[in-house]
């Protein structure tokens, strides 16, 4: 009696587990299509997310030992041990690390001012290199931030700069300071590469990359 308890419970599991096996394989692409989804998100989010890039360093300091341990004094014994100097070395190390003026050269040399946009027909990707172009903006003189530039490159190497209808500032760099804001300003021109192009709100030239041929864009 038992043994034929067994073997219909047995046989009752196999077929409820065939009935849940056939139920999801009846519905198959269902599954087919969450996974063309997935890959489809995957996919746009590597596509259309810029990238985004980490760095650091360490900073080894060394110092000449000067102390001796023998002068006497608890200070005298970690000063002759480098202790100290090593402490207050590190700690002058970490503020000319904070430095404004560090700071800012380093901003100025690596010329965060200028961004690089490659327009798509979805999304505006930032470039970090092997851009076709260069800016040398004019240190001394007002600049427009805060605004976009769109550059057409035409198959002889003639460029074409505009401006949409928008909202910018002009800001001194010499000065650090905002000079004004200018609203509904537009712009458009055709120039030259390594022509200046002088304004009251900016003065800048464009140049184009040595290795970047414009019939082949």
């Amino acid at each position: 009696m038992n043994n034929s308890e067994n073997l219909q419970n047995t046989h009752d599991e196999t077929v409820d587990i065939k009935r849940i096996i056939f139920k999801y394989l009846y519905n198959w692409y269902w599954f087919v299509l969450a996974l063309l989804l997935a890959f489809a998100a995957a996919y746009l989010y590597n596509r259309y997310t810029p990238p985004i890039y980490e760095i650091s360093s360490t900073i080894l300091v060394e110092e000449e030992k000067t102390s001796s341990s023998f002068t006497g004094g608890t200070g005298n014994v970690f000063q002759g041990l480098g202790i100290m100097n090593s402490m207050r070395n590190i700690n002058n190390q970490i503020a000319i690390l904070k430095s404004t003026p560090i700071i800012t050269r380093t901003l100025q040399e690596l010329d965060f001012e200028v961004s690089y946009y490659a327009v798509g027909r979805i999304i505006a990707s930032e470039q970090y290199k092997d851009v076709p172009f260069q800016v040398i903006w004019q240190h001394d003189h007002p600049q427009i931030i805060d605004a976009d530039f769109e550059l057409n490159i035409s198959s002889d190497g003639q460029l074409h700069l505009k401006m949409a209808e928008q909202d910018a500032t002009v800001y001194s760099y010499q000065e650090n300071e905002k000079i004004k804001q200018i609203n509904n300003f537009s712009f458009s021109k055709d120039i030259e590469p390594g022509v200046k192009i002088v304004s009251d709100n900016f003065s800048f030239t464009i140049l184009l990359n040595e290795h970047f041929n414009p019939k082949s864009a």
